[in-house]
């Protein structure tokens, strides 16, 4: 049954017209049929690669696969073709469905190509979609389509197919996995013909007798060959007599015979399609008393692009005797330009004259006179404005090196010149803007670029002009808007990835920032204004961040209030200091709390992040501990080490020395930091001799103070986001050896709950829960709720 199917696609493919092929739905082909349409001779390569386009493939090939069929003779187009319509796996989450795969169009129109993306069924709305390979159509907009879904999942590419008539294979992309097939060809077929070309030109006619061989190119407005057009050469003019005539083949040519019988007394010919001209060419007949070809006036004008010059160009033709030679045939022809009549016949003074129109490009149009085997060439300046093209190149190479040397106004006015004769030279243009932004003056630079991008939207330099003066003028969003439309056409642009890491920490947006600036190392490893990016952002993103809590703890015997209160300040350098008063919650020492806790304490404390981003830190801590009890004083001293890797874990280890009266205390711990998608995992082991603080509910005849020696391990888990809701749960199980008690030693359970709303980087609102069932002791709980305040660090 697939045999048959796949033969009656077959058979609709050699049969249908393009058109009529671009709208059937055929089967996907098995691997079989691949290998039976390389190994037969039906159809050529190129038909066996849009075959493979139009049903695309049912199985995925194998490198394996890949290799055999290269060896039964599959070029690129028939590979590209497989790759394009090869299937996403099944569980793509996205479908890509299209009516149509291949499309026609003649040059210069512009194509509709439409597609649907689902989920499920249901259509994908916001998705942006690239049509990949547009950007090479020739004439084209010069970047890929890009396009976004509709509610419905519906995109519609409105692709101008450009000035070539050639075969263009795409694919659809999008920046999730798409199933489905993904190729799409573009057909492009030459227009109407609307210019002609002879060769040879002149024709040369030897005799009356012996006809001459005449191939005539018919072409587009585009200069594309069309094909398939009738085309009659006529004698001398567009009634004259028909010389021959045809119809012009796959490469828009067509040959015929001249005879000179057929021309009466015509010096050219015409070549016509239907009552349009097309062209013309010369007939070469022996020039007679011709020795001297003179340019006599006219020869010193210039012009603008296509502009026909006011007077003609005469030329004189004389004898040996240097008398006026009447009756011979001249022939002009132009290169970057045009000349009308291109066949003449000099008048009674020995004088003919033609008219010269500029060319479109270049500098200068040249036109060349001959007579026999007589030749003068005379050459005219092209202008735009007045100014020549050399002219111009001269005023933007000297703009450019005023602007270099800091004469900002001297080379604002040589572009402004340019810009004045020429407006649509936006090199110029930019370079006025440019002038405006290195001179400081960051709004007009503005202007002047927008004035640009008005004109020429996709033009790159005015884009990464506009983002580097936006940012100058402190607009960070403006700015990374236009750094990412640069980018998006060159991903090489080093500058452009370290002006947008600058625009995006403006914002704020500090890991896409961090990317940016990633991306620019990648490119160029050396670059210091992405290393200075990088530096910045590993310091705190807060110059001074204050925290406030207040709080309650069950059974010690006070009413809830003041519990907790810290100011840190990050001068920068990798350099952070801090000053803590505590009042029971112990945010600094977790792990002295064993028992209900009602310890007053003051901290102080300096910290040093250093190395690549920061990433390691030293840390010096004293303080100052109070006993409730009996008032009893403890200094104390905490010296820690962080060190960072490159994956973004970090490990911290660190030690505790806390000074009684009678004894010391201490305490060695062990933290590290583990990323895990959006967050981080955090186990943590601890081990001391110290006295805890626990002082209320010891058993009786147990001393007030007990000091006993604890191993203590736990697990937290840690999400904070830039902003919104983040949150850190966290248990622990201690093993507890009282000096003291046999009854204070034992299991030790506690658990932990950090719950915040983070409003920026420096407003947040924080709460925390605690439940610890120590050995010996009662169990308790505490709860705080605080306010964390910083001032923003300026970028």
């Amino acid at each position: 049954m697939h045999r048959l199917r796949l033969a009656v696609a077959l058979s609709a493919l050699a049969l249908l017209s393009v058109p009529q092929l671009a709208a059937q739905q055929v089967e996907p082909l098995q691997k079989s049929d691949i290998i039976r349409l390389l190994t037969g001779t039906t159809y050529t390569k190129a038909e066996v690669a849009g075959i493979v386009r139009q049903s695309c493939l049912s199985f995925s090939p194998t490198e394996r696969d890949r290799a055999d069929f290269q060896s039964l003779g599959a070029d690129d187009a028939v590979m590209s073709a497989i790759d394009g319509c090869t299937r996403q796996p099944a569980g793509a989450e996205v479908q890509l469905s299209m009516d149509r795969r291949i499309f026609s169009a003649s040059v210069g129109d512009t194509v509709r190509i439409p597609a649907t993306v689902t989920r499920s069924g249901s259509g994908v709305s916001g998705l942006r979609l690239r049509l990949v390979g547009s950007a090479a159509i020739r004439g084209g907009a010069g970047s890929d389509a890009v396009e976004f879904s509709d509610a419905a999942g519906s995109v519609s590419f409105e692709v101008p197919v450009g000035t070539s008539a050639a075969t263009y294979n795409m694919t659809v992309d999008a920046d999730v996995a798409l199933g489905g097939p993904r190729a799409v060809t573009l057909r492009v077929s030459g227009a109407v013909a609307t210019q002609a070309s002879a060769a040879p030109d002149p024709l040369p006619l030897v005799s009356e007798q012996e006809p001459a061989s005449f191939r005539v190119e018919v072409r587009d407005r585009f200069g594309n060959p069309v094909s398939g057009a009738s085309v009659t050469v006529r004698a001398g003019s567009e009634t004259g007599a028909v010389v021959f005539s045809g119809t012009s083949g796959s490469a828009g040519e067509l040959e015929g015979q001249v005879a000179a019988s057929t021309l009466g007394g015509a010096n050219r010919l015409v070549i016509m399609t239907g009552s349009t001209v097309l062209g013309f060419a010369g007939i070469a007949r022996p020039a007679a008393r011709a020795v001297s070809l003179l340019a006599i006036s006219g020869e010193r004008q210039q012009g603008d692009f296509g502009e026909t010059l006011p007077e003609p160009l005469v030329v004189e033709v004389t004898d040996a005797d240097g008398r006026p030679s009447a009756d011979v045939e001249v022939r002009f022809s132009a290169v970057n330009g045009a000349v009308e009549p291109g066949l003449t016949r000099t008048d009674a003074d020995g004088r003919a004259e033609t008219r010269v129109t500029m060319g479109s490009a270049g500098a200068e149009t040249t036109v060349t006179a001959t007579v026999g085997d007589i030749v003068r060439t005379v050459s005219f300046h092209i202008t735009q404005g007045g100014m020549t093209v050399a002219a111009t190149e001269a005023a933007l190479l000297e703009a450019a090196r005023m602007l270099s040397a800091g004469d900002y106004e001297g080379a604002r006015g040589l572009y402004g010149q340019v810009v004045e004769a020429d407006p649509s030279n936006l090199g110029a243009a930019v370079g006025v803007a440019e002038s405006y932004s290195v001179e400081g003056r960051y709004d007009e630079a503005v202007e002047s670029y927008r004035a640009v991008l008005r004109t020429s939207p996709s033009r790159r330099d005015a884009q990464a002009g506009m983002a580097r003066a936006s940012l100058a003028a402190g607009n960070a969003a403006e700015a990374a808007r236009w750094f990412d439309l640069a980018l998006s056409q060159d991903r090489t642009d080093v500058d452009a990835f370290v002006g947008l890491g600058d625009a995006r920490t403006r914002l704020g947006q500090r890991e896409q920032a961090r990317t940016a600036y990633e991306q620019a190392l990648l490119l160029d490893p050396g670059n210091e204004g992405a290393r200075r990016g990088l530096d910045r952002l590993s310091e705190n993103p807060s110059l001074v961040e204050g925290d406030v809590w207040g709080g309650y703890t069950d059974d010690n015997g006070r009413d809830p209030g003041f519990r907790w209160a810290e100011l840190r300040a990050y001068p920068g350098k990798g350099l952070d200091l801090w000053l803590a008063i505590d009042n029971a919650l112990n945010f600094r020492h977790p792990y002295l709390v064993r028992g209900q806790d009602d310890i007053e304490a003051f901290y102080g404390g300096i910290g040093l992040s250093y190395g690549e981003n920061r990433a390691h830190r030293t840390s010096f801590e004293i303080g100052r501990r109070k006993e409730p009890v009996n008032g009893t004083v403890q200094t104390t001293w905490t010296l820690d080490q962080t060190i960072g890797f490159a994956s973004g874990s970090w490990l911290r280890l660190g030690g505790w020395l806390g000074h009684w009266w009678d004894r010391d205390d201490w305490v060695v711990f062990a933290e590290t930091g583990v990323p895990a998608g959006p967050v981080v995992v955090k186990p943590v082991v601890s081990y001391g001799d110290y006295f805890g603080s626990g002082l209320t509910g010891i058993p009786e005849g147990v001393p007030g103070r007990a000091p006993a020696k604890e191993l203590r391990v736990g697990l937290h888990v840690s999400y904070d986001p830039a902003t919104g809701v983040g949150v850190e749960p966290g248990v622990a199980y201690g093993n507890t050896d009282s000096d003291a008690s046999e009854e204070l030693s034992g299991s030790l359970w506690d658990a932990t709950l950090g719950l915040w709303y983070r409003f920026s980087d420096s407003v947040a609102l924080k709460s925390f829960f605690q439940y610890q069932a120590p050995p010996g002791l009662p169990s308790f709980w505490r709860i705080g709720l605080g306010l964390e305040l910083g001032v923003s660090r300026t970028n």
